[in-house]
């Protein structure tokens, strides 16, 4: 992670160092999120597009989040990019990782790297069948398995500062305290 904070930092025309205190403690998460095998249509709640997600439409609240990604041929990421949903496929039959932009770093950078709202999709009865066609030996043995995604939610630490960073133009962000903004977010998602 801080490799990853000193690349940016470079690629920001910042010392490469720019980042390290406000790492020095960073707040990160690893989470293992398994999508079991999940028939299409018939237990899926609702009806249309909305009925076959997996994880609705968000953005990450932090630093960076690191995806691993697993392979498959299935849908998966979906990232919203010039008001279209697009595909984000791993690189098929070989490890990926997708690197997102959170909140945070959207702040940072005066929105010259953006957090995108992405969410997960399930297959499409269609996308099945068409997977199905094309190898239906490894689409059976990934529907057995269901989806696995390895995320690393990369932090500040807590009591960090983020504002607009020098060369990043007129802030169009009030300056915020990291642990307060995960916190007020994490509040927000919770409310019913």
């Amino acid at each position: 992670m801080h490799a990853l904070m000193r690349l940016s930092a470079l690629a920001l025309g910042l010392q490469e160092d720019f980042f390290e205190d406000a790492y020095r403690e960073h707040h990160s998460v690893l989470r293992l999120a398994h999508y079991p095998r999940r028939e299409c249509g018939a237990d899926a709640a609702g009806s249309g597009a909305e009925a076959q997600l997996r994880y609705g439409e968000h953005s990450d609240y932090t630093g960076f989040t690191l995806l691993w990604q697993d392979g498959s041929t299935r849908p998966g990421m979906e990232a919203r990019i010039g008001g279209e949903w697009v595909d984000v496929p791993p690189a098929q039959g070989r490890l990926s990782i997708v690197v997102n932009a959170g909140d945070l770093i959207e702040v940072w950078t005066n929105g010259r790297w953006v957090s995108p709202l992405h969410r997960v999709a399930n297959a499409m009865q269609g996308e099945v069948q068409m997977q199905e066609q094309h190898s239906r030996h490894h689409h059976q043995q990934q529907e057995q398995q269901g989806r696995l995604s390895i995320v690393f939610f990369t932090g500040p630490s807590d009591d960090t500062t983020v504002s607009c960073l020098p060369g990043c133009g007129e802030p169009k962000h009030a300056p915020v305290n990291a642990l307060q903004y995960l916190l007020a977010k994490l509040s927000a998602s919770n409310e019913v």
